[in-house]
């Protein structure tokens, strides 16, 4: 509810205040996340033209690592519409529902 949200909110705002590593702290925000909010969780950040997958986290430890290997296998098209990167470069989402 509500108070889940203010305190996830206020559990993230700490976690972003406490640290200069950003991708330390993002770990730590994915973390925060789940599993209160989401069953899983990724942060992205589009690195020099490149979206790369700077946090993943997941109810089930094993599928943090499925979720690595899968982009690893098959990483993602930047030039795919609608896609991650796409949103990122544009910070708008496209309600399709």
């Amino acid at each position: 509810g509500r108070a889940a949200q203010l305190e996830f909110l206020a559990d993230a705002s700490q976690a972003l205040a406490g640290s200069l590593d950003y991708r330390e702290t993002l770990r730590q925000v994915a973390s925060l996340a789940v599993p209160t909010h989401a069953d899983w969780c990724s942060v992205q950040l589009i690195d020099d033209g490149v979206l790369r997958t700077l946090a993943v986290a997941h109810v089930d430890p094993a599928k943090v690592a499925l979720a690595k290997e899968l982009e690893t296998r098959w990483p993602p098209d930047p030039n795919q519409p609608g896609g991650a990167a796409e949103v990122a470069a544009l910070g708008v989402v496209e309600d399709v529902g």
